[in-house]
């Protein structure tokens, strides 16, 4: 039985990883030992909904448990310190995308994982995603030839006020991080290449983007080793009346193309004294079942010590992809890239 405890009681752990847990526990045995929150309360209600029975406020406490895993769904700046402190107390790490803020916290992550010779797994959930594996699986049965082109669009609107941490780019690394890292890591696992350079231009829309100081609606050109090239645009600012998430993915091969897109769905339409455009899922962008197969695969790679089909390596590349979006928008030039 692998033994979970769960730091981070908010959004994704109840949407995402708690029913996906639950699902799973269906076919293995696992059990959740113990939950942890800043805010008690938080923690409290998912322990009574996943019947564990220790409850914390401060995660060092929690890693004094008997554990073996450790599943960190927490704001992006602090995922470093929690990942690193639980590879000292000999757990594995199961950590949400970004792995972290800045490429040095990354590599501590990483190193300490090593030191410790624990495991680190950092939740880049597309790569799961049944619509992308089987993108994914069409370029590798080369149905398409090479990939030379790929643009992906993800436009959302942010739920949050302007008070929330994701506003706050030193602690979100706003949407070029929060949904950048996303899209950066599908180029790179679709083209089977590196990126060489990147150009992006980047405005503050909303008022609570202005305020904060953090880019809301981001364009980028990635050229690759190959000459391969990759169009990027991430926004939060898409209206929220009437609308849910934007998604439009295009792959140009050099025999074929393949699109794909939510817009071509039929969305479901809800009237009541008005008419709106509910989610699809409460997960954005992601069906459950992909957070399903992604933790599945995770506990696999721990029972059975096989390697992970993303590694902590492959989330720190998306990350200093998105770095230098970050860069390229302040400094409004290109930038070059030697991943």
């Amino acid at each position: 039985m692998i033994k979970i405890g769960l730091i981070g009681c908010g959004n994704i752990c109840n949407i995402a990883h708690i029913p996906a847990y639950k699902k799973i526990s269906e076919s293995r045995e696992l059990k959740i030992i113990g939950t942890c929150d800043i805010i008690k309360e938080k923690a409290k209600n998912v322990a009574m909904i996943t019947k564990a029975k220790n409850i914390f406020t401060d995660y060092h406490e929690l890693l004094k448990l008997d554990l073996d895993l450790v599943d960190i769904c927490t704001p992006t700046y602090t995922h470093s310190e929690i990942a690193i402190a639980a590879a000292k107390a000999g757990k594995d790490v199961i950590c949400e995308k970004p792995i972290a803020l800045t490429l040095k916290d990354a590599q501590d992550m990483i190193d300490n994982s090593v030191q410790y010779k624990t495991r680190l797994f950092i939740a880049h959930v597309r790569r799961f995603d049944p619509r992308f594996q089987h993108i994914r699986d069409d370029i590798i049965q080369d149905k398409i030839g090479k990939p030379v082109f790929i643009r992906i669009t993800e436009r959302q609107w942010l739920p949050f006020s302007d008070d929330s941490w994701f506003w706050k780019s030193n602690l979100s690394g706003g949407v070029i991080i929060d949904i950048g890292v996303h899209i950066a890591d599908m180029f790179r696992w679709f083209f089977n290449t590196e990126p060489v350079e990147v150009f992006a231009t980047g405005r503050m829309v909303r008022e609570e983007a202005k305020k904060n100081g953090t880019f809301d609606h981001v364009v980028v050109m990635y050229k690759f080793a190959q000459r391969e090239t990759a169009f990027m645009e991430i926004s939060w600012v898409f209206p929220s009346e009437g609308s849910t998430l934007y998604h439009y993915l295009d792959i140009v091969g050099s025999k074929g193309k393949i699109e794909y897109s939510n817009r071509d769905s039929n969305p479901t339409i809800m009237v009541t004294n008005r008419i709106s455009l509910p989610r699809y899922s409460l997960l954005m962008s992601t069906f459950p079942e992909a957070f399903e197969k992604e933790l599945s695969h995770f506990l696999d790679c721990i029972e059975y010590n096989t390697p992970s089909l993303i590694t902590a390596q492959d989330a720190k590349k998306a990350l200093e992809m998105c770095l230098a979006v970050d860069q390229s928008v302040r400094e409004k030039k290109s930038i070059k890239l030697s991943l």
